[in-house]
């Protein structure tokens, strides 16, 4: 079928910019380090959308996939396994790379799994430190409100770790308290 070849040349396309990416970056010289980096973030999308929709066909025409249900039908089980093995793949790659962070949570949001990925998009809003969009996945979509607050105490640390670091002169630019976690997770509750 068409979405399983899109698959598969999408783990094709995969495989060949993890080599360019860790090509680049053994190499320091090459400049589009963040331009593959991008790609790859771009393309992991792509196949989790693909996979979530086999997924979704799948489930449709066998119900949810168990593993103690022998009329389950091995496939499913093997796309449910490749969806965690990428999105596994993806966590490890927001936190290691700085590829065009924006630009791939457009993407992202476009697609269908944008709403299936909540820690994924969780982690992306706060890698450009949007904590209200942020704290809106914690409070909203995943109900946890606990959650919410240790993500306001951690970011908090992490900007006054940070700012520790500044000259005095981008301290006072940085002593704008408006992008402070405390009070987007204040607007979310008011």
């Amino acid at each position: 079928d068409e979405n399983g070849e899109n698959i598969k040349f999408g783990f094709l396309k995969l495989k060949y910019l993890e080599y360019l990416v860790s090509r680049n970056k053994e190499s320091a010289s090459d400049t589009s380090g963040e331009e593959y980096e991008t790609l790859l973030a771009k393309e992991i999308i792509r196949v989790l959308d693909s996979l979530y929709e086999q997924n979704e066909k799948l489930h449709h025409l066998f119900g949810p996939f168990d593993e103690k249900n022998e009329a389950s039908p091995s496939s499913t089980s093997q796309v449910a396994k490749r969806i965690l093995e990428v999105r596994t793949k993806f966590k490890d790659f927001i936190n290691q790379y700085s590829f065009d962070t924006a630009e791939v949570i457009d993407l992202f949001n476009q697609n269908f799994i944008g709403s299936a990925l909540l820690e994924e998009k969780l982690m992306l809003y706060a890698k450009v430190g949007a904590h209200l969009e942020a704290l809106n996945v914690l409070v909203y979509q995943m109900k946890d409100h606990r959650a919410a607050e240790m993500y306001c105490y951690r970011h908090y640390k992490r900007e006054k770790t940070r700012k520790g670091h500044l000259n005095t002169h981008q301290e006072e630019k940085s002593k704008d308290a408006s992008n402070s976690p405390f009070l987007d997770w204040l607007r979310i509750y008011l």
